[in-house]
């Protein structure tokens, strides 16, 4: 009798806790929006892009580290997680760390499109059902122009269109306000 009590009450105790913990992550805010920030007073983490070809990610800040990869795309999104002086510490979209100069890095926002089995469909309006502008390779690098709600509008050579969010790295989900 006890041990099915006590069975019934870690089940109820399991759960709850399963849903705490769930919403906790939706609701809680992410570092972005703690108000931390770096030693620029931007805040951290951000998203920035590569400015430059090539550039080397490197094991700590200075050229007297190891480079560790090199970058050869322009516009590769990356996320700044800390700053010392003129170094930024980033993760990119494979989950990579080290450190860039900041001179090569820039504000200007771009995403690039999660691995995914089909191409992705760009579409004329933020609606599932909205005409299919283009289809997009996994992998393929877009401008961030906005998101709203669940959607962003990106670039990609001369096809602007929606995308959902989910299938972009270079973008949190807390980012841009509903409208």
């Amino acid at each position: 009798m006890i041990s099915v009590l006590f069975a019934r009450h870690f089940r109820f105790l399991a759960t709850g806790l399963a849903i705490l913990v769930i919403s906790s992550t939706l609701v809680s805010p992410s570092c972005a929006e703690t108000g931390k920030r770096g030693a620029s007073g931007l805040p951290l983490p951000r998203f920035v892009s590569i400015k430059g070809n090539p550039v080397n990610l490197r094991q700590g800040p200075g050229t007297q580290y190891p480079a560790l990869l090199t970058f050869r795309r322009i516009g590769w999104p990356v996320e700044i997680l800390d700053e010392n002086s003129n170094w930024r510490k980033i993760r990119d979209y494979d989950g990579d760390t080290g450190w860039i100069q900041a001179n090569l890095l820039r504000g200007k926002r771009s995403v690039v499109l999660h691995q995914n089995p089909t191409a992705h469909k760009l579409r004329k309006r933020p609606d599932e059902k909205a005409v299919i502008k283009a289809y997009l390779q996994p992998g393929i690098i877009a401008e961030l122009e906005d998101c709203i709600g669940e959607w962003c509008n990106i670039r990609v050579s001369s096809y602007r269109g929606w995308i959902p969010r989910v299938s972009l790295w270079g973008v949190y989900p807390h980012e841009f306000a509903e409208k």
